[in-house]
């Protein structure tokens, strides 16, 4: 069995500070075998932001698998936006735009969906699809395949096709049998299901899972969570821990947790 722990949209310089210290903690104890954080590590993606996101970054357990969002971007002032890119994030967070990492039961691949525009939804090029078919598609049955991405190929069927990455129908049209998992933030909500509810895909097993805000400020009608996904094929199970401002702790509740079982 495999853990990943899934975490998101921080927004260092928008963020609760008071919650940086007991996630830390938490995802340490967790022991996962890899952590992945899907985007959005500042707010305004200046240096200061980033130096902070850096030193908590280095806090999380290893390996780690890291990939920008939209934020990661100058994002409130466009004209630095093309200007300043993603020099930051490949200063202080990773150099690795298409990160992977593989063992005897799970590959897990990174793109990075930011864009200098679109600014909000981003973008899979035809180039990234291509790395990722090379990657995943002729693995063995038996490794369970994952995408991570900030911006999300699908979402709850309440959400329009609007708030999707763009160009991601015709990416899962062509991944869907390279890929079992695919993990996201972007929209600061915890969920998950299955892609074949909205799309038709040759794979009809394919999971998404949606990580919410682990420490900012920016609510969107959630409390801060991450998610713990444990991978024993053929079944995948994702526990949605929510901060839970009583205890002063995130908590697991029994509604937060669903297994999904993946094609052989």
């Amino acid at each position: 069995m495999k853990r990943i722990i899934h975490l998101s949209d921080l927004h260092f310089g928008w963020n609760e500070t008071k919650l940086v210290e007991t996630l830390t903690q938490m995802v340490q104890e967790q022991k996962p075998h890899l952590t992945v954080v899907s985007g959005d590590f500042v707010e305004h993606a200046a240096k200061a932001e980033f130096e902070q996101a850096a030193e908590f970054v280095r806090l999380l357990p290893e390996p780690r698998l890291l990939v920008p969002g939209n934020h990661d971007l100058p994002f409130y002032n466009l004209a630095l936006r093309p200007i300043v890119g993603l020099h930051y994030f490949r200063k202080y967070i990773t150099a690795d735009m298409s990160p992977f990492y593989m063992d005897d039961e799970i590959a897990v691949a990174g793109i990075d969906t930011a864009r200098i525009w679109p600014i909000r939804n981003g973008s899979m090029s035809l180039v990234q699809e291509g790395e990722i078919e090379r990657r995943l598609c002729k693995l063995p049955s038996d490794i369970v395949r994952v995408l991570v991405t900030h911006h999300p190929f699908d979402l709850p069927g309440e959400y329009k096709a609007r708030y999707l990455v763009h160009h991601g129908e015709r990416a899962l049209k062509r991944l869907a049998c390279c890929l079992d998992l695919l993990l996201a933030g972007h929209m600061h909500i915890g969920a998950s299901g299955r892609v074949a509810d909205r799309f038709q895909t040759p794979n009809g097993s394919l999971i998404f899972s949606q990580a919410g805000t682990a420490i900012s400020k920016r609510y969107k009608g959630e409390r801060n969570s991450f998610n713990c996904i444990e991978i024993e094929r053929p079944e995948i199970r994702i526990t949605k821990y929510t901060w839970d401002a009583d205890e002063s702790a995130y908590d697991a509740a029994p509604s937060g947790a669903a297994t999904f079982r993946v094609d052989a």
